[in-house]
């Protein structure tokens, strides 16, 4: 039986990442790893930097034909990345490819 004040982890955790603002960085994390994990090796060599605001993922790419390859797919990435979160909310809306 639980107790007035009593909170799950799941609660906890919640209260923090709104409290310290860490859903934000958790999301950032999330995404670099699904990009990684999506575009494989590839995105490994030609991405130089990731960066994650407001539920838009900048991108920095060394590879102009890879940075308009993936202008072409940027509808689908945004889509393969939040499946990828698994998240019930949308992770990311956007992605600017630099």
């Amino acid at each position: 039986m639980k107790r007035k004040n009593e909170l799950s982890l799941g609660e906890v955790l919640q209260l923090l990442k709104k409290k310290y603002g860490w859903g934000d960085k958790m999301m950032e994390v999330a995404a670099k790893n699904a990009w990684y994990r999506i575009l494989g090796p590839v995105a490994q060599n030609h991405t130089i930097n990731i960066s994650y605001e407001r539920q838009t993922l900048t991108i920095h790419l060394n590879s102009s034909v890879l940075r308009e390859e993936l202008w072409m797919y940027k509808e689908k990435l945004i889509k393969a990345i939040n499946e990828e979160i698994g998240q019930e909310e949308i992770v990311v809306k956007n992605i600017v490819l630099l």
